[in-house]
């Protein structure tokens, strides 16, 4: 028997081994399912959890607003304020009441107010008036105030300083303090 003969009976021989381990193995996996089985039947056993009963991915609209998200603040570090603005305002667009649109939103107003565009206060204004709660609500107000003072309007922005005095942030604290006292 020449070399090649022998190695192609040597492949049939392993195969028809494989074959035969894996029948085996089925048979065990099969028989211990059945137990498991009869196990998870008896009254109060926990079931199986079936692929319908697993976590749901993510939404495309949740995505594309992570997406947005983070093209916003890649812009924002580049200093570029109108993109970010952009892809700010996408996130509130796209998902509104998702887990980012808060952030989206102080964010978006930031980058407004960076580029020096005219809108800036109110969008500032409408982040406060919408997320009271938020953490960001201190800086906004303070940014609000610094806005108010360059328009000339001392008194509502000492009211938006005299706000941000309670926040947690010493950096907005300070800054609240020297708007108010710029106001006076």
């Amino acid at each position: 028997m020449d070399r090649a003969a022998r190695a192609h009976r040597r492949h049939r021989r392993r195969g028809s081994r494989r074959r035969t381990a894996g029948a085996a193995r089925r048979r065990a996996r099969s028989a211990a399912a059945d137990v498991v089985a009869l196990a998870r039947a008896a009254p109060g056993a926990p079931r199986r959890a079936r692929r319908h009963d697993r976590p749901a991915a993510a939404p495309p609209t949740r995505i594309a607003a992570s997406i947005a998200y983070d093209r916003g603040w890649a812009a924002l570090r580049a200093g570029s304020f109108d993109d970010a603005a952009a892809d700010f305002a996408r996130v509130e667009v796209v998902d509104p009441d998702g887990a980012l649109a808060e952030d989206a939103a102080y964010w978006y107003a930031v980058a407004v107010a960076r580029a020096h565009r005219p809108e800036a206060a109110g969008a500032l204004r409408a982040f406060v008036h919408r997320h009271p709660r938020s953490v960001h609500v201190g800086a906004a107000g303070v940014a609000l105030g610094w806005l108010l003072v360059e328009s000339g309007e001392p008194a509502a922005a000492a009211a938006r300083f005299r706000a941000a005095l309670d926040d947690p942030s010493a950096e907005v604290r300070a800054s609240a303090a020297a708007g108010l006292a710029a106001t006076r």
